[in-house]
């Protein structure tokens, strides 16, 4: 059985969610591009970043998500840093150009 945060210290993390794109070849097409490069720089306080891709498949049918992005960060204060930052709102500004499918953003700590 796992151990919900074996680690023993508490880390925060920013979570998006990417809906399903109108034109999913597209959405690759740009995220992987122009996204990225607009992005860059917005994980430069984070201990870990992870990219997913969301599998069609689930208990009820497909999941309403196509994309997760995640940075985690050892200090609240890094995270909000992040958040704030010039980086990642330019980042987010970006999301208008191919997220067609909306987007949400959580912060979140481990407890």
């Amino acid at each position: 059985m796992m151990q919900p945060n074996a680690r023993k210290e508490i880390m925060y993390k920013v979570t998006l969610l990417y809906g399903r794109p109108d034109d999913p070849e597209e959405f690759e097409r740009y995220y992987t591009t122009t996204h990225a490069a607009v992005s860059d720089g917005v994980a430069i306080r984070a201990v870990r970043a992870e990219k997913w891709k969301v599998l069609p498949v689930g208990p009820e049918g497909p999941a309403p998500y196509y994309r997760i992005s995640e940075l985690w960060f050892d200090t609240r204060e890094d995270l909000e840093i992040t958040m704030t930052s010039q980086a990642m709102r330019r980042s987010l500004e970006d999301l208008q150009s191919f997220a067609t499918g909306g987007t949400v953003i959580l912060t979140s700590e481990s407890i």
